[in-house]
């Protein structure tokens, strides 16, 4: 009975399979991790470009316009180049990502599925008298395919938005520390008032 237990324990299952994953597939996950970081940073540099845009850029823009009835072109050019290849980089680097993801989540699948078959091979003829072969193909198709998106989809997901969240926090931090302190603030206190009110 402990055993049947620990079989359908969660935490033993995400324990197994990120074994998995950092056994045989280290060197991949570290190149997702820093193509996650340049995709993030991509995007987070695009943002903040925005307000160097409307703040910095095109005023002097316009005053270079009043001044000479032309836009330079030449300095506006030299502010967007260093955006576009950031978002070139990012780009390659998701590309990069996305690749790589659908190799390691396929290789577990199939390590996954490989275990199976050996750990069924062992098993007694009362376990198949018992079960369908509905049900026993059901482990092998929906259940690791389900293990499948969550290592393609879901983990890299957390995981870009998890790093996401700090470099928005450190570019807003360097913008204004007076101003997230407030926005925490609110944050914190809608969560508090949000939980108070659910709970009564």
């Amino acid at each position: 009975m402990k055993n049947k237990k620990g079989a359908h324990s969660p935490l033993k299952t995400l324990k197994r399979l990120l074994g998995i994953i950092f056994k045989k597939y280290w060197l991949q996950l570290i190149v997702v991790i820093i193509c996650i970081c340049i995709t993030s940073f991509s995007t987070v540099y695009g943002t903040n470009f925005n307000a160097t845009l409307i703040d910095t850029i095109i005023p002097k823009l316009q005053e270079t316009y009043k001044t000479t009835h032309s836009v330079d072109t030449s300095y506006l050019w030299h502010q967007i180049t260093p955006v576009i290849i950031f978002y070139a980089i990012g780009v390659i680097a998701s590309y990069i990502n996305a690749r790589t993801v659908v190799s390691v989540a396929n290789g577990v699948l199939k390590s996954v599925r490989d275990e199976m078959f050996e750990h069924m091979q062992s098993l007694p003829i009362m376990y198949f008298d018992r079960h369908t072969h509905g049900e026993i193909m059901s482990r092998y198709t929906n259940d690791t395919d389900t293990l499948r998106q969550m290592i393609s989809q879901s983990i890299p997901q957390l995981t870009t938005s998890i790093i996401m969240m700090i470099m928005l926090a450190v570019f807003m931090f360097r913008a204004n520390f007076i101003l997230v302190l407030i926005v925490l603030f609110t944050v914190c206190l809608m969560v508090f008032v949000t939980r108070f009110l659910g709970s009564r």
